[in-house]
């Protein structure tokens, strides 16, 4: 899959089965600038808070990180770039009508960051938790193919979801609209300030990143 989006799209693209290395995304030079060993999109199908803390502390403004993570029979993938409300300013362009900037996951669901209170059972792969009886055997296969297409929809500028959530036992799919409505009473601000070109105290605020999808 991999090799067949970057022909595609003519991007560099990989995937490791080895544990996120904050060091991939680059390293903190000071000031804000870290250097770019892979800028774009991150996709994580990590399945504990561990390392969902590793990629939110990893990955940096400016890099769309694509979280998958699901239990027995429903899961969610959710997707963004900034993981701050100050980085949330200027999030849309009104008279183009692009989305420049979303809440990370960790920002949208803040509690894939937290442990559970009670004790975690013993960590198993996937195919473990099927043999298991904790996973459905088809949950995988819908999760990859709802990542691939926030993916697919992504590197084609028509992405109009920042979230998703699939219950197979329900037989339900929710998204969540890439939205200033949804993002100003998710993060607690004025829709206004979500605008590029809104003034405040200091002026107008001019997003460097007009235009990119």
């Amino acid at each position: 899959l991999a090799e067949r989006l970057a022909r595609q799209y003519g991007r560099s693209i990989t995937y490791s089965v080895y544990p996120f290395d904050r060091e991939l995304v680059g390293e903190g030079l000071g000031g804000g600038l870290y250097t770019k060993v892979i800028h774009g999109i991150i996709i994580g199908c990590v399945d504990n808070v561990a390392a969902r803390r590793e990629l939110a502390e990893g990955v940096h403004f400016g890099t769309w990180w694509l979280d998958a993570g699901n239990g027995r029979n429903s899961g969610q993938v959710l997707i963004g770039d900034t993981q701050n409300v100050e980085g949330l300013r200027g999030a849309f362009d009104k008279q183009t009508l692009q989305v420049i900037h979303l809440p990370m996951p960790s920002m949208q669901v803040p509690s894939i960051l937290i442990p559970p209170v009670r004790i975690e059972p013993k960590q198993r792969d996937c195919a473990e938790a099927i043999e298991a009886d904790e996973q459905s055997p088809v949950i995988n296969q819908a999760m990859a193919a709802l990542v691939l297409e926030f993916v697919y929809r992504l590197l084609q500028g028509n992405l109009i979801w920042m979230g998703a959530y699939i219950d197979l036992d329900a037989g339900t799919l929710q998204t969540i609209p890439a939205e200033p409505v949804t993002i100003a009473r998710m993060c607690g601000v004025k829709v206004d300030t979500l605008y590029s070109g809104f003034k405040c105290s200091k002026g107008p605020y001019y997003n460097t990143l007009r235009g990119r999808r």
